[in-house]
């Protein structure tokens, strides 16, 4: 099911699932990491941002929510991670996109977990999407008569 959420502004984090979900208490950890970087020029929250999202820190116990009887509690709590790591499952990659007023500033992305490669400008995408031509409008729609 598709939800549309109108959000004032701040920070949020998107989990595998929609915003609010108490099944992932990492995105209370990637918040309380982002708020500090909030104020941070570009220079200053490229580092920052590459350490938040390359933490390992994982959340008590008492706030991880039980998974399947099948899934071992020890792998569950690794899954709530912001950076994971396990024999057959993890982060793999990340990406650290500034939005401004003229719409995206800033792409960056590492193609291998961010605990492990380092973010790489991809300022080509960026301008790419700058200097594309603008979609043609869709026709308005009109009533009858």
């Amino acid at each position: 099911r598709i939800e549309l959420a109108v959000l004032p502004p701040g920070i949020y984090a998107l989990p595998n699932d929609r915003l609010g979900s108490l099944e992932f208490p990492k995105i209370d950890r990637a918040v309380e990491l982002a708020e500090p970087l909030a104020t941070l020029g570009w220079s200053e929250l490229r580092p920052a941002a590459q350490a938040m999202l390359a933490d390992h820190a994982v959340p008590p116990a008492a706030r991880i929510p039980p998974g399947p009887a099948w899934l071992p509690a020890e792998l569950s709590a690794k899954l709530q991670a912001i950076c994971v790591h396990t024999p057959s499952y993890g982060t793999r990659s990340s990406s650290l996109l500034a939005i401004g007023p003229r719409g995206l500033e800033h792409y960056l992305d590492s193609d291998g977990p961010p605990c492990q490669t380092a973010l790489r400008d991809r300022g080509d995408l960026v301008a790419a999407l700058r200097d594309a031509p603008a979609a043609p409008a869709a026709p308005a729609a009109t009533e009858p008569g």
